[in-house]
């Protein structure tokens, strides 16, 4: 029994063009016994010639000479519901739908015909497409159960077939006859290239930091992604994906050498300016391809190099004295790309200080990059609290250090009032000389060029009075009194000055005298050249005289 069991295993081996099959899942006696062979011829298929669909298509289907099923451990196929084989078209081939294929077999009925006779299924084409033979009545516990199977032909139907060196294009499985197969593979097939069809990256340019060398390769393929390596061309590399506005240096263009362009080194292929998304296009020289003349790479990143150098990337700008300076500092590689990953300090101070003024914050001068960037923003209360013209700043840590443009600072806004030229001593209602002069400042006391009117009144006036000529506009924030005056005379005078919501401020005392009384002429006394008139206690006395004088003679 045993001899009969080797026998059976090795049934076929005498058909040499078959390629065969052979699974026993146990040869020992006493073991369960499920065991079959396949018996199939090898094909050979040409990517391009035995395809259908696609450019270069010949459409041309092979055909696959008797395949043969056979149990090799008895019993063991069986008929009945659901008792069937099938075969199947692996992904990539399809059987020609213009072809019946056809089963038979000496010992069992097949798809509802008798035992002998021929069952035939005509195949639609589709992908992976099924044809089952059913076992509807039959089999033979004491005899060999044999299927054969003809008519099979079968083409490439995807790149997933045309993929060579060789496949096996179809499966079969005839476990639910009893068998021991389940998507068992058979009918090899030798692939044989075809004709150049696209260009494919072998090797992707891949990230790298500015300037880096990019070492892609490109080949030459045929429908099924098998290299062509007898069609010397020449390929040549663009930037297709542009996200930074970058340019392509180095040599751009290689021959193929057994189908493949292989950039290296020394071609200093690279791209200097950073960015997300870069991709590449290869083109080639010579006739068209099947399907395709380019090809484009996956995207890839440039990223920045070393710190190198600062930039003010965001200048300060003319700034009202005490407000926030805005300015930005950003550290570049050698190629001016941000470094973002750079762990550099930067520091700012004053470069052009006319005044010499400190440069104030309430945080630091002194800042880490973030995302290669240095801010000092609104929340830094970067400031200075004096006007002048033609400040600048400096920024060091990574470099030579930069400096800003030049700036001003000018005055905030009117808050306060100040007396310049004070009130002096003056005749009543006669006018202040010099005028009194008040300037409008800001809160830093930073003299405004506000044109406001300010107001003059008495703060202090012991003996009371009436301020004349006491309001005035101001020109480039001063306002000038030259009609000021008051009417009483008194000691210990005070002016307020005021303006609208302003800060007020007061004078220092100061006097206002009595006009002298005017001269007068004697009477009595003519009045002649020289004799003009006499002090007013001289003439008091001459008229006590004049008196006494009268009263005697009467």
């Amino acid at each position: 029994m045993a001899a009969r069991q080797q026998a059976l295993v090795s049934i076929g081996i005498r058909f040499a063009r078959y390629y065969i099959v052979t699974t026993a899942l146990s040869l020992a006696w006493a073991g369960v016994a499920r065991a079959d062979s396949v018996n199939s011829p090898n094909i050979t298929l040409n990517v391009d010639t035995n395809r259908t669909g696609g450019n270069g298509a010949g459409n041309v289907s092979v055909v696959i000479n008797t395949v043969t099923i056979a149990e090799t451990m008895l019993p063991e196929y069986s008929s009945g519901a659901g008792k069937a084989i099938s075969i199947q078209a692996r992904p990539g081939f399809q059987f020609d739908p213009t072809s019946n294929v056809t089963a038979q077999s000496a010992t069992i009925g097949i798809n509802g015909g008798g035992i002998n006779a021929v069952a035939t299924v005509t195949p639609t084409g589709a992908a992976d497409e099924t044809i089952t033979f059913n076992f509807t009545s039959g089999t033979n516990v004491n005899v060999q159960d044999i299927i054969r199977i003809n008519g099979i032909r079968v083409r490439i139907i995807s790149a997933a077939g045309a993929a060579g060196p060789a496949q096996t294009t179809l499966q079969v499985t005839t476990s639910a006859a009893g068998g021991a197969f389940t998507n068992q593979g058979i009918v090899a097939a030798n692939i044989t290239k075809g004709a150049p069809n696209s260009l494919v990256f072998e090797a992707q340019p891949g990230s790298t930091q500015a300037a880096g060398d990019l070492l892609p390769a490109v080949k030459i393929v045929d429908f099924g992604g098998n290299l062509i390596t007898n069609d010397a061309r020449n390929i040549t590399l663009a930037i297709q994906s542009n996200p930074s506005a970058g340019t392509l240096n180095g040599n751009a263009a290689r021959d193929t050498s057994n189908g493949v362009a292989t950039w290296l080194d020394a071609d200093n292929l690279s791209i200097n300016t950073a960015g997300n998304g870069y991709t590449l296009r290869a083109s080639h020289s010579g006739a068209n391809f099947l399907t395709s003349d380019t090809v484009d790479s996956d995207p890839f990143n440039i990223v920045a190099g070393e710190p190198d150098h600062l930039v003010i990337t965001r200048q300060p700008v003319t700034t009202a004295a005490g407000a926030d300076i805005l300015i930005d500092v950003t550290v570049q590689d050698a190629f001016n790309n941000t470094v973002t990953l750079s762990t550099e300090n930067v520091s700012i101070e004053a470069a052009s200080n006319p005044g010499g003024w400190p440069l104030l914050t309430s945080t630091s001068l002194t800042k880490p990059f973030v995302l290669g960037v240095a801010s000092w923003s609104a929340a830094d209360d970067l400031r200075i609290n004096k006007a002048v013209v033609g400040y600048r700043l400096a920024a060091s840590g990574v470099g030579q250090t930069v400096f800003s443009d030049s700036f001003d600072i000018v005055p905030a806004d009117p808050a306060a009032l100040r007396f310049v030229q004070q009130p002096t001593t003056a005749l009543q209602n006669a006018p202040i000389a010099p005028p009194v002069t008040v300037q409008i400042l800001d809160a830093f006391d930073n003299l405004t060029t506000s044109t406001a009117t300010v107001n003059l009144t008495l703060a202090t006036a012991p003996c009371g009075g009436t301020v004349t000529g006491g309001s005035a506009a101001a020109v480039a924030g001063v306002a000038t009194f030259d009609a000021l005056s008051i009417d009483t005379p008194c000691e210990g005078n005070a002016l307020e000055a005021s303006s609208g919501n302003l800060v007020r401020t007061t004078s220092d005392t100061f006097a206002i005298t009595a006009i002298p009384a005017p001269p007068f002429t004697l009477c009595g006394i003519p009045c002649g050249a020289g004799i003009v008139s006499v002090a007013p206690m001289m003439l008091i006395q001459a008229a006590v005289m004049r008196q006494r004088r009268a009263r005697r003679r009467s």
